[in-house]
């Protein structure tokens, strides 16, 4: 008898395709959509749409930008659109500044990645050497403690968190679009940090982004490694 050839999995013209990690976390993303309208009856019906919509963007944006694909910036800009007004509602301030920069930073990181891109339309990866590490963990320190007694001139909430996620997301977003491995480590405390900022408003659909960032942040440090080596 003949033997069976393996059929391949289906992809775009460019060679990419979801793999079963994918859709699981898609799948995770459905469900937390449809369950967030029966658990959440604190937020209005405008909110809990936006947290929804705000929940799949951040899903295609993290798989994608895992994969090292320059398209998960279309759905970091709606996901950014969508967590400004998240933040305004629930009075997050710094947060919801963060978001009007991410929106410039989107744009430029989508430019960046377009241009430096190998044959399959991956991302090329680099690393930070010790002296780029040192400057930043400076600058880092310093805008944080600024950031803080700013957001408590203006009465914020929880303003040790919320001046730290902040800070660390301006740099992790940088990072990113200048296609650096070490965005990741920053997002995996940056995810983790407003995971527990988050979890205090009980958002259902926010919290679950923020825990599914989390993990994706870690995959996505561990897969930009490879990238790292391949490049190499």
């Amino acid at each position: 008898m003949p033997k069976k050839t393996k059929q391949p999995q289906k992809s775009t013209a460019d060679g990419f395709y979801f793999n079963p990690i994918d859709w699981l976390c898609i799948g995770f993303g459905f469900f937390m959509s449809i369950i967030t309208p029966f658990v959440d009856h604190e937020h209005s019906l405008v909110y809990i749409i936006i947290s929804i919509i705000m929940l799949m963007c951040g899903i295609f944006e993290m798989i994608l930008g895992v994969r090292g694909r320059r398209s998960n910036y279309i759905f970091a800009i709606v996901n950014t659109l969508a967590s400004f007004y998240i933040a305004w509602a629930d009075h997050y301030y710094g947060n919801m500044i963060i978001n009007v920069y991410y929106v410039f930073i989107c744009l430029f990181g989508f430019y960046s990645w377009g241009k430096h891109r190998d044959k399959k339309k991956d991302v090329i990866a680099r690393k930070l050497n010790a002296k780029q590490t040192l400057i930043a963990a400076l600058t880092f320190a310093l805008s944080s403690i600024g950031l803080f007694y700013t957001l408590e001139y203006f009465g914020g909430h929880f303003t040790v968190l919320d001046s730290t996620s902040t800070v660390l997301i301006i740099f992790a977003s940088i990072l990113g679009a200048l296609r650096y491995r070490e965005q990741w480590i920053i997002w995996i405390i940056v995810n983790i940090l407003t995971l527990i900022m988050w979890t205090a408003v009980g958002n259902p659909a926010t919290i679950g982004m923020k825990a599914f960032y989390v993990i994706g942040s870690i995959y996505g440090y561990l897969n930009w490694r490879s990238f790292i080596r391949k490049n190499n």
